[in-house]
Parts: C-alpha cells; sequence; structure tokens
C-alpha cells in the first residue's frame, strides 16, 4: 500500500476490522495447490488480517505488511505476531526469500511497478504472486437496485481511478508476469441491515464524499435501503449477501530477481 493510502485508511482501522468480510477457505485452499512450497508467504496490504489468518492455517511462515500501524494493531493477536508496518513497494525481507506473494483486496492501492519490482526481488525463482478482489455484493433485486443507484449515481465520482481494477476482478490491471490461472469464487455472508451499512460506510468514495459535502452519501439510500432489505423496514431479517471474488495467480519464474 502507498504512502498516500495508507494516511487513507489509517483512520477507519476499526470500521475495516467489523465490517470487512473473511475470505471462504476455498481461497486458501487453492492457494496451497499453487504455491511451489508452504514455507513463506508474503501478504501486502494485509489491513486488520482478514486473510492472514487463512493464510496462517495452512503455511509455516506467513509475514503480513501493511503501511497502516492502525489497521494492523486491530488484527487478531496471531496476525499482530506476524506482522509488520512497511509499504508494499519495500518489504523487510531478504531477497529470494519467499514461495508466495499475496495481495488481498489491496493490489489497486500500491505504486504497481514499484511493487512488482519488489515481488521479483523477494520471490524465489518458482514464486507465485497471486491477488484477488471482490466486486459488487448482491441480495436480490430490490437491494441490488439500491445498491446500484448508492454506488454508481451517488459516488460515482469519488471513486479513484483504481476502482475500476476491482470492479473488472483485476482484469484490467497489467501485471508483468506470466499468468498461472483464474478462478472465481463467492464470498458470503449472513447479515442483517445493521453489519451491511456497516460494510457500505467502508467504502472509500464514501469517505470522500463526507469530506467534500460535510454530511454521510448513505443517508441518501438509507430510507430506500430499508424497505428493500426487508418488509416492515427495521433490517432485523438476516440476508445472504453474496460477492464474486476473483484470484488470479502468476509465475514469478524467471522474472525473478537473478
Amino acid at each position: 500500500m502507498s504512502s498516500g493510502a495508507a494516511r487513507h485508511f489509517g483512520p477507519y482501522a476499526d470500521e475495516y476490522r467489523r465490517f470487512r468480510p473473511d475470505y471462504p477457505d476455498a481461497v486458501f485452499d487453492r492457494l496451497v495447490q499453487l504455491a511451489p512450497r508452504r514455507e513463506r508467504v508474503w501478504e501486502c496490504g494485509a489491513g486488520s488480517g482478514q486473510a492472514t489468518v487463512g493464510l496462517a492455517a495452512r503455511f509455516g511462515v506467513v509475514l503480513a505488511t501493511d503501511a497502516t500501524r492502525g489497521q494492523l494493531a486491530g488484527a487478531p493477536p496471531l496476525v499482530r505476531g506476524r506482522a509488520a508496518v512497511a509499504l508494499a513497494e519495500a518489504a523487510p525481507l531478504a531477497s529470494r526469500s519467499v514461495d508466495l506473494v499475496v495481495a488481498a483486496q489491496a493490489l489497486h492501492w500500491f505504486a504497481v511497478d514499484a511493487f512488482f519490482d519488489e515481488v521479483r526481488r523477494v520471490a524465489r525463482r518458482d514464486g507465485v504472486f497471486a491477488a484477488w478482489s471482490y466486486g459488487l455484493p448482491a441480495i436480490d433485486d430490490a437491494v441490488d437496485a439500491v445498491l446500484r443507484r448508492f454506488h454508481d449515481d451517488i459516488l460515482g465520482p469519488y471513486w479513484r481511478p483504481e476502482r475500476r481494477h476491482v470492479t473488472s476482478g483485476y482484469e484490467t490491471l497489467r501485471v508483468p508476469f506470466p499468468p498461472r490461472s483464474v478462478d472465481a469464487f463467492t464470498l458470503e455472508k449472513r447479515w442483517t441491515l445493521e453489519p451491511f451499512r456497516g460494510y457500505l460506510s467502508t467504502w472509500s468514495a464514501g469517505r470522500e464524499y463526507r469530506a467534500r459535502h460535510g454530511r454521510a452519501a448513505l443517508a441518501l439510500v438509507e430510507r430506500d435501503l430499508a424497505a428493500a432489505w426487508s418488509s416492515d423496514g427495521n433490517g432485523a431479517a438476516e440476508r445472504a449477501v453474496r460477492w464474486p471474488l476473483t484470484l488470479r495467480a502468476y509465475s514469478i519464474g524467471s522474472d525473478a530477481a537473478p
């Protein structure tokens, strides 16, 4: 994560820890299949540890780095014991020391050219780079329509240009390594409206909207969202929230540092 992104996310570490979803086991099981060994992993842009716990259960040593101290401080103790504050473009790792480099919903925030140079440096010759992102969630037609209006119409002008990489499943982000695989997964949570609102409040475009207008963008769709969520409008019903998640893996191979 770049230093600019660190300033962006630092004050919101608690919201990320509480409201950002964790990842299905199938994602981590696929990483086990892709990695040449299960010895050492570097997870960059780890945030509050949504991916780190799953990696640590399957790999011997996982170093999680994030440019934001507050994000790492809010992570579970397991993650904090394996974490370091560092930019993704400057890892505290020896050259040719890791089998797998992972970026979970974070690659679009990096200074990618410098980051990929660092991947080349730290990866072993047969190392693998894997990155994933998840797009807009789906609930049902009524909620989805409100969500699309919020995302596209209200927040549209406030998204950073890099948002297009997230919504494309990183298809639009150029990676200078040979592609190895593309896998599709579904990230699912069962939520009432309260944690769903909390998740929406973590969107970066919403914070940009508040900075410019002095009010929360979510308030503009609050009533419609509650009505679509349940007929009584109180939001107590549990709904299945599903995000499409795309995992892209690359063979670092001969691109690694000599």
